[in-house]
């Protein structure tokens, strides 16, 4: 331990010695700790503590599995939710829940406010009680049982004054009367953050027993002792049951159980999370490298001292250790610097997120440089000191005694082999670099793509904001198409207004998640459930689609004369129609909603547009039905409002006209739809930034690294290089001899790179649609920027040799 203290001491003041070494070798250390530090600090909150319950290790989501539906799992059937209780035993009692949206009024402003429905023992089984007052009984569920809600923490604050007398209480949602039976914990976030939850009216009969709806979240704990295996194992044969049973429903259906930590977040948060980590990890790797070729430099420097160590009586691992040890108190600088770095990192990512995205993104308030991260970045600091200290620490304990005491000795064979090991570290860093700047690129090229797919639609000109039209006021359908025709006349006439319209749903809104049911074909009747037609569905008005700019292929549009009066129609996009009715005209023919058994009237197609993109993870566009909303309307709705000047500037008169219709009505999401479509790939974007920051970071590196080889190069053959101009050689031969060296590294970097970013791009390309692996042009482009880096690498040191004065160089050897 004494030895140990004196290296330490020696190594420090060493360093000390060193200070311009010891500043280039922390900072370089510390771009790689805190570019991991804080990628760590957002895989932490992520996936390793999406959520914080008791034994979150056996809280699993139990969710179906469609014969035919995009995803990759669906909600459930409520009839199957009851025979999944009844027959599994892998399971504790099973919960289930659903979303549910409200309008608050009685309490100040009206407002949109976010809940779910769930059954009685849904808090129960997350192990979960009330901060105050108490959560749902079994009677709360019994048909006729007044209404009862549970508050969470942030809504009881923002609308209720943080009254504890709310207790008790009753609540108007919906137009309807709750009573407030008790509040939530600050920090009970589940699945997503949400403001209140009622109970689950499925007591009837006829809802729990159907099973062509699918609409059920089930969340339930594994029995101690039973793996996630043996659960799957065990529904795979109740689910295969239940198709023979009910093959109507069932046929085609399967059964998905799925570790909570991993529902919460989804496949794709994961996999972007551990591509960054990965991303991360290369920076390092080259910072290490480049650290590493610092110290083989600065080993050349200490040939003698170590020599000298090595005579007097000092091992080889004595030598190691020294040399390590110093690598170690770098390491530790880039810690204390890396962490710094990280925080500020982390504010910028949580600077930028906008509250109403990063309010759906699980952990994301937990986001910090906590003393996970702390320890996490000491543990990296230490790998890389390791990394970037074990060849210089070989090399120098490596040392000839013989001639490096030598006067004159130029180091020998040590020498060359130090040449080589920063050679293999620059290739290291050239191919690195090579794919962070291709993965850089094509995601960068990806969300621009997306951006601009739905560009048709003059997006930056459309204001758009949501409604919910539930209530004793609406609670017929003649009442919700009376305020919307009554909303849409209003709102075209005013000022700057150039049109308006209302719709379902919205393409990108959401996240592309847009409403898709089962339709059947007239004449085509399903067999089972795995031959169902699936299709989003578009409720909308008569002038959606032209004020979206969606262009009529064949047929008619929708209009105001089709009403709940006339013949019901539709009007589909160009792929149903090339997909279900290929070489031939779709006009005419009839579908509808729902399966033979359970379906609604037949629609007439009527026209056929073009198609529209709908949301960002389906390559291809889907079959779509858009239908009137006259002869089906929907309480949730989204109206969308052309303007001619700036969208902000209506916000104001289009509320104020809403509410002398309905001024207990609140607006909700309003913003235009091109900021809608942005936040809908935020994630995307950020995933883009933070690639091409590090594919910049890793650059810079790289370049540096090769300036310091070729820099190492040119001092090392400084006397050939004399020699040579004093033979007669002219400047620009000495040039490009040493460009020739640099291009050599710069080769087979680069052609190791590609193969890698090759890789890289097939794995983007199963990420975001859009994205090619053959993408040619981000190839080229990103190897180009990697060959002017390294060029100018190269040339300050070749340009330095080829002005060596052959005299001078001569009578210093």
């Amino acid at each position: 331990m004494t030895t140990l203290f004196q290296d330490l001491r020696y190594g420090v003041r060493m360093l000390g010695k060193s200070p311009a070494f010891t500043l280039v070798a922390i900072i370089t250390l510390a771009l790689g700790i805190g570019a991991n530090t804080a990628i760590f600090s957002v895989a932490d909150a992520f996936l390793l503590r999406p959520v914080s319950f008791e034994d979150t290790d056996r809280l699993v989501m139990v969710m179906e599995l469609s014969p035919g539906q995009m995803g990759d799992w669906n909600t459930v059937a409520p009839g199957n939710f009851e025979d999944w209780k009844q027959q599994s035993r892998s399971f504790e009692p099973m919960a289930a829940y659903l979303w549910h949206s409200f309008n608050l009024t009685g309490s100040g402003e009206p407002q949109r406010v976010q809940g779910f429905e769930v059954t009685w023992n849904f808090f129960d089984t997350l192990r979960e009680t009330a901060a105050f007052g108490h959560t749902f009984l079994p009677q709360d569920e019994a048909p006729g049982r007044e209404l009862q809600v549970v508050l969470a923490y942030g809504l009881w604050e923002r609308a209720f004054a943080a009254d504890r007398n709310i207790i008790g209480t009753k609540v108007k949602l919906n137009d309807q009367s709750y009573w407030v039976t008790g509040v939530m914990p600050k920090d009970f976030v589940f699945p997503l953050a949400a403001d209140l939850w009622v109970p689950m009216t499925t007591s009837t009969t006829a809802r729990r027993s159907d099973r062509s709806q699918h609409s059920l979240y089930v969340v339930t704990r594994l029995k101690p002792g039973v793996s996630v295996h043996e659960a799957q194992a065990e529904m795979d044969g109740i689910s295969h049951r239940m198709a023979a049973t009910y093959p109507s429903t069932n046929q085609g259906w399967g059964v998905h159980v799925i570790p909570i930590s991993i529902f919460v977040t989804g496949e794709l948060t994961r996999s972007y999370t551990l591509m960054l980590l990965g991303a991360v990890g290369f920076v390092l790797l080259i910072a290490c490298a480049n650290v590493a070729n610092l110290e083989l430099a600065r080993s050349t420097v200490r040939v003698r001292e170590m020599a000298v160590r090595l005579s007097l009586g000092a091992g080889r691992w004595r030598i190691v250790r020294q040399v390590l040890i110093e690598s170690i108190v770098l390491g530790l600088g880039g810690v204390a610097l890396g962490v710094v770095l990280a925080q500020w990192g982390v504010h910028i990512i949580l600077a930028y997120m906008p509250p109403d995205v990063a309010k759906f993104l699980p952990g994301w308030d937990t986001i910090s440089v906590n003393w996970r991260a702390f320890g996490y970045a000491l543990t990296v600091a230490l790998v890389a000191a390791v990394i970037s200290g074990l060849a210089p620490a070989l090399e120098s304990s490596g040392v000839n005694v013989n001639e490096a005491l030598k006067d004159g000795s130029r180091g020998g064979t040590a020498t060359r082999g130090r040449h080589r090991l920063r050679s293999a570290f620059v290739v290291l860093q050239v191919a690195l670099s090579l794919v962070l700047l291709v993965g850089s690129g094509l995601m960068a090229k990806g969300v621009w793509a997306l951006i601009r797919v739905n560009e048709d639609s003059s997006p930056k000109s459309l204001l758009t904001f949501n409604l919910d039209l539930r209530g004793d006021r609406y609670a017929r359908e003649q009442q919700k198409t009376a305020f919307s025709d009554r909303m849409l006349e209003t709102l075209a006439g005013t000022p700057g207004v150039e049109g308006a319209a209302l719709a379902s749903g919205l393409p990108f809104a959401n996240g592309g998640d847009l409403n898709t049911n089962v339709f059947s074909i007239e004449g085509r009747p399903a067999v089972s459930a795995r031959d169902k037609h699936w299709a989003f569905e578009q409720l909308v008005s008569a002038g959606y689609l032209s004020l979206m700019h969606v262009a009529l292929r064949e047929g008619r549009l929708l209009s105001d004369d089709d009403t709940d009066s006339t013949m019901p129609v539709a009007v589909i996009n160009q792929t149903m129609a090339q997909r279900f009715w290929p070489n031939q005209s779709a006009i005419g023919r009839r579908i509808r909603w729902g399966s033979e058994k359970n379906a609604g009237e037949w629609m007439t197609i009527v026209g056929i547009v073009g198609d529209v993109r709908n949301s960002w993870f389906n390559e291809q566009p889907e079959p779509t039905i858009y239908s009137p909303y006259r002869q089906s309307p929907h309480p949730f709705t989204t109206v969308a409002v052309r303007i001619g000047g700036s969208p902000e500037s209506v916000i104001a008169s289009v509320r104020t006209r809403i509410a002398t219709i309905d001024p207990e009505l609140p607006l909700y999401e309003v913003k235009t739809y091109d900021e809608l479509i942005h936040e809908s790939i935020l994630g995307l974007k950020y995933v883009a930034v933070m690639l091409t920051v590090l594919g910049v970071i890793a650059l810079v590196m790289a370049g540096i690294g090769l300036y310091g080889v070729m820099s190492y190069l040119v001092t090392l053959r400084r006397h050939e290089i004399g020699i040579r101009m004093a033979l007669g050689a002219q400047r620009y031969e000495v040039l490009g001899m040493v460009l020739r060296w640099g291009a050599s590294l710069l080769t087979v970097g680069a052609v190791a790179g590609l193969l890698l970013a090759r890789s890289l791009a097939r794995l983007l390309a199963g990420f975001i649609y859009g994205v090619k692996a053959s993408d040619l042009q981000i190839f080229f482009v990103a190897t180009l920027t990697l060959i002017a880096a390294a060029t100018l690498a190269t040339y300050i040191p070749a340009l330095r040799a080829s002005r060596v004065d052959p005299m001078v160089a001569l009578r210093y050897e």
